[in-house]
């Protein structure tokens, strides 16, 4: 291990040095995009080994992803081998999770079980139907879609920050009793008629105050909403690292156990840590007056604030330690050509009140710091010609031998990246993409659904699922012509019964089927319509002696849909949509063995009338595949050639914000609620940006399909204006649009089929 960590201790520049050396103490790095901050935190555990009696099990690594965790431990691997299992390296769940399972005793949690977004919904639901008439989240209104999903937002918002209830509704009280003495609810000026200088502004105070009350009645909530999780025996995410710092604050001798078993603690991506997340680890170092914390982050790339994400623990982790405090600002970026790093700079810079002011790099890399190549800044007539004309420069830059992984198309959405995706496989391009789709509107999955439907609607209230019945004889792997169905429709609409009363359509088919029988048909003799009759007739039976997921087995294997699907020409992917909806229904099985078909059905109902989406990726890999990727999921990537597309208002500026209930009233620091967003997203844009190495490529579509227009977003009139960037319209021949178009037309009629 000596001689190659040596050579990369040897690579380091002297503030990369300065942060690997100062072993002992607190340590904060400001590390830029690009900076190495990965590298250092390596070599820094290395350099621990080598020059400390520290073990590697004395060291304590906190990532902010699984997939950190595991790229810090292959690092380790060339240097250690084996010993770096030794050395703890887990994201803050991963470490609570340790904790939980090490102290089972204390924390008796074993039968308690995730907690589901329908729960959610449904614990939500019964909260707000428990509420008074008067109470300010109600006033004599029915649940609506924002309180609905806005509630329980706002309690894991209290969970991540580490609120305690009774201290969140004190501050809230406060802010609520000091907002008519603010300076900035008082007019300045007169305004003839309207009022006087001096006078109050009654409604911007009363609008304050309202959102104030709504914050304290929500926190009333809380302790109830967690004994309903109790009662379902239930738990969310954010409640294990509650449970653990719980369980130091309450017993001091575990705190103590692992306060020596950590003897140095780093951290990557300190920006991105929650209040609770801060809270546990100032308690892992609290016996030290001067710990060996070593912390890692960016406040310019401080983009997951929907998570819980809490900016102010930067400052306030300064302010805790600043006597012994090292703070070390890395400047060097090994990644971006100097063009692209200024104007990033120039960009950023405009969010006020950050932690290093101004804050430059200075391109170092050997195969980019000579580059000079400016971005560019691209307006295209709509999508289309914005996706003809980047598929174009990607073909010419293969051509030319740049490898497809190092280029990259970055979008704020998922839904953007369809069409890029249909262009570049009619090329054949190999890529990486990863779309999320809803199981639940799935088309073979939505005729299931239908089927189930039927059965429970008839095996409830009979003739009370015709209208279903004539949408599964539809269904493609029934094999009944749309002719036939018609002839049927007609016949029975013109029949009548004895009594004059209309036919139903289950009574008809028995009586067609009753006299077939007298003919001496075999059932395998059956016409189509006849034998679904059949099938349907058997699982409205068997809805009453069979458990759900038998009852689902029976009709998927009965009705053709399983061999449909294995059959299918996207067989791989139909077996997994229904292989997750099948899991689906085992899980909610498995929560109340009693479910019933008809329960089944209004849980689905119940999903779709508040959006809950029953989420599955389908990813599209190649080791040497071009990137298509969102902003968000860029972070901590890098290429070579980056388009950033879609970059309209609607796109950016319309993101919602994770903050409900307006808690920003609550932060002395927030000035401007809506600048505080905006600032948000200026780092996300600004991540974004700096993933490119060598090119990049800003783009945005100045009408949609349709012809109405597209407003640029505030971000790509920041770049003009503060860096002269030169912005040119494009414009792609209608002899290349046309192929494109017909292209689209075919891949959405695939997907319908």
């Amino acid at each position: 291990m000596n001689q190659e960590f040596q050579e990369l201790y040897n690579n380091l520049n002297p503030a990369q040095r300065k942060a690997v050396d100062t072993i002992e103490g607190p340590v904060m790095v400001v590390a830029g995009p690009g900076t190495g901050k990965t590298q250092i935190l390596a070599v820094r555990i290395l350099n621990i080994l080598q020059k400390t009696d520290a073990r590697p099990q004395d060291i304590l690594c906190i990532t902010y992803t699984d997939a950190g965790a595991s790229e810090m431990r292959q690092r380790l691997i060339k240097f250690l081998g084996p010993e770096a299992y030794r050395i703890n390296i887990y994201t803050f769940h991963g470490l609570c999770s340790e904790v939980i399972s090490e102290n089972y005793d204390y924390f008796n949690k074993g039968e308690l079980q995730p907690l589901s977004e329908l729960e959610k919904v449904q614990i939500i639901q019964e909260l707000y139907d428990e509420l008074p008439n008067e109470n300010i989240l109600k006033k004599f209104k029915p649940i609506n879609d924002y309180t609905r999903s806005s509630l329980p937002r706002f309690f894991e918002f209290m969970k991540k920050e580490g609120f305690e209830v009774d201290t969140l509704i004190k501050e809230a009280k406060a802010a609520h009793k000091d907002i008519p003495l603010r300076d900035d609810m008082v007019y300045k000026v007169s305004k003839k008629g309207l009022y006087e200088k001096g006078d109050p502004k009654t409604k911007d105070i009363n609008k304050l105050q309202n959102k104030l009350e709504k914050i304290i009645a929500a926190a009333q909530c809380y302790e109830h909403y967690q004994r309903k999780l109790a009662e379902r025996k239930r738990y969310d995410f954010a409640d294990m690292i509650l449970w653990v710092i719980a369980l130091f604050k309450d017993d001091p001798d575990i705190l103590a156990e692992y306060q020596e078993r950590f003897l140095y603690v780093l951290t990557d991506e300190f920006q991105d840590t929650s209040g609770a997340q801060k809270q546990l680890l100032i308690q892992l170092v609290s016996y030290w007056e001067s710990p060996n914390l070593f912390v890692v982050g960016d406040e310019d790339q401080s983009i997951y604030r929907f998570q819980g994400a809490n900016l102010q623990n930067i400052k306030e982790l300064e302010g805790q330690f600043k006597q012994y405090l090292t703070k070390v600002v890395l400047e060097n970026n090994y990644r971006s050509s100097q063009p692209i790093l200024d104007l990033a700079a120039q960009f950023i810079n405009q969010n006020e009140d950050r932690q290093v002011a101004d804050f430059t790099l200075e391109s170092c890399g050997m195969e980019v710091k000579d580059l000079l190549a400016k971005p560019k800044l691209v307006e295209y007539l709509n999508s289309y010609h914005e996706v003809i004309h980047i598929g174009e420069q990607v073909r010419e830059l293969l051509k030319n031998g740049i490898s497809p992984k190092e280029i990259a198309i970055i979008y704020p959405k998922h839904s953007i990246s369809n069409d890029f995706i249909t262009y570049f496989r009619h090329y054949n391009t190999p890529i990486n993409a990863k779309r999320t789709y809803n199981v639940l509107d799935e088309p073979l999955v939505n005729k299931l659904i239908t089927i189930l439907e039927y059965v429970a609607l008839e095996s409830q209230d009979p003739f009370s699922g015709e209208l279903e019945l004539f949408k599964l004889l539809h269904f493609d792997f029934f094999a009944i012509s749309p002719l036939e169905i018609a002839e049927l429709s007609s016949t029975i609409s013109k029949s009548k019964n004895k009594d004059k009363s209309r036919v139903r359509w289950r009574s008809y088919l028995q009586e067609q089927l009753e006299g077939r029988k007298k003919d001496l048909f075999a059932e395998q003799d059956l016409t189509p319509v006849l034998q679904v009759y059949t099938d349907t007739e058997r699982w409205i039976k068997q809805a009453h002696n069979y458990t759900l997921p038998q009852l689902l087995e029976k009709i998927a294997n009965n009705s053709g849909i399983l061999s449909w699907a294995m059959n299918s020409e996207d067989s791989n992917w139909n077996m997994q949509v229904l292989h997750s909806f099948f899991d689906f229904v085992k899980e909610e099985n498995a929560k109340n063995p009693k479910l019933t078909i008809q329960d089944l059905v209004r849980t689905i109902e119940l999903m779709e009338a508040n959006n809950i989406t029953l989420p599955m990726s389908k990813i599209e890999f190649s080791d040497e595949g071009l990137n298509l990727v969102t902003a968000h999921s860029s972070k901590g990537l890098e290429f070579e050639y980056v388009f950033l597309v879609q970059c309209q208002a609607d796109h950016w500026e319309s993101k919602k914000s994770g903050t409900p209930f307006s808690i920003h009233e609550l932060y002395s620091e927030v000035k401007d609620p809506k600048e505080a967003k905006v600032a948000e997203l200026r780092r996300l844009f600004y991540v974004a940006m700096t993933r490119a190495k060598k090119e990049l490529n800003v783009s945005y579509v100045a009408q949609k399909l349709n012809g109405a227009s597209f407003k640029p977003s505030q971000f790509v009139e920041e770049l003009v204006a503060i860096n002269k960037v030169e912005r040119v319209e494009v414009q792609v021949e209608p002899e290349k649009l046309t192929p494109f178009v017909n292209l689209l037309f075919k891949e959405k009629e695939g997907n319908n089929k």
